[in-house]
């Protein structure tokens, strides 16, 4: 995949973080469906499924920037196959899905191989190959239906929904459940979750979160967005998502430490959306963190794509063990 790809994909949330706007801490509807967390309301015509992960978050940006009131996208084509044409002159959006690829390697010092991949067909029989498993990013671009004219009525299934009306959210529910939350995940760690000292980090060694004392944090919101993003970081590790094999450099200021600083810091997001934790703690430094990111990110779309799905599936780890 071409880097103008990736620029086409991470465009959307980039133009966001340079106005000072962090997407996914907006006050979307975030729904935990099907074991992934999806931002927004945006989804599919082909399959009626929530699009997730970075895709819930570039779809909603631009529904929001557009004005869309209809929730669904589809493919050109799809559009057509449903009686429905695309408006001349529209713009379609990005939207992308990892294809799992599966293929066998055989020894690089093999004469009759030399190591080269077999996707198809039988492996070498001079060697041993081993299974691999390869991560494979395939591309659509989709268009909502307010930018498509149907031949005939819309069908019901894809007009609008009228707005619901935003209940006022409960302060001393949702910190319960973000607590109970933290301390139904925290009881997977093998070291768990610590309170004392004056600093917040991960230990992977232990596999335990330290976090200081509650008092110390000006607020319950500040004390549990600190808190999901140490337990986010703790699905990096090898019994859990593995991503630590991924990230070797923990080093302060590598390129490695940026990236699991970003996971975790779109984990603490996600996480503090979906549980009603108020987003705007801290905000002015979340802008100012993101967007020095952003700025050593943008030549490398692809690495932050890759940090952002890694952190959507730290979020859906943590909620599938913590809810």
């Amino acid at each position: 995949m071409k880097k103008e790809q990736f620029d086409k994909l991470v465009a959307p949330v980039l133009g966001q973080l340079d106005k000072g706007i962090i997407p996914w801490d907006k006050p979307w509807q975030c729904e935990f469906e099907g074991g992934e967390l999806s931002f927004g309301v945006q989804r599919s015509a082909s399959t009626n499924r929530l699009y997730t992960g970075w895709n819930s978050i570039v779809l909603q940006c631009i529904a929001d920037e557009q004005g869309y009131s209809n929730r669904f996208w589809t493919t050109y084509r799809q559009a057509q196959k449903l009686g429905a044409q695309v408006n001349k002159g529209e713009k379609g959006t990005t939207v992308f899905f990892w294809k799992k690829s599966s293929f066998v390697v055989g020894d690089s010092d093999c004469t009759k191989c030399s190591g080269k991949p077999v996707y198809k067909g039988k492996p070498c029989t001079q060697c041993e190959p081993k299974n691999k498993v390869s991560w494979i990013i395939k591309t659509y671009t989709v268009f909502n239906f307010d930018q498509c004219t149907f031949a005939e009525e819309i069908p019901a299934k894809f007009l609008p929904k009228k707005a619901k009306k935003t209940s006022k959210v409960d302060k001393r529910k949702a910190i319960k459940r973000a607590e109970d939350v933290v301390v139904k995940y925290a009881k997977t760690l093998k070291g768990g979750l610590r309170h004392g000292g004056d600093r917040a980090f991960y230990v992977p060694t232990a596999d335990r979160v330290q976090l200081p004392e509650r008092d110390q944090f000006k607020s319950d919101s500040y004390y549990y967005r600190v808190a999901f993003h140490e337990l986010t970081h703790s699905t990096g590790h090898k019994s859990r998502l593995d991503r630590f094999s991924d990230f070797k450099e923990h080093r302060f200021g590598s390129e490695d430490y940026s990236k699991e600083e970003l996971v975790a810091e779109l984990g603490a997001c996600g996480l503090s959306s979906y549980l009603n934790i108020d987003p705007k703690v801290e905000r002015e430094n979340s802008i100012s963190y993101l967007q020095s990111w952003s700025k050593a990110l943008k030549d490398k779309p692809k690495e932050f794509i890759y940090a952002s799905q890694q952190a959507f599936r730290g979020v859906n780890f943590i909620l599938k063990e913590g809810l």
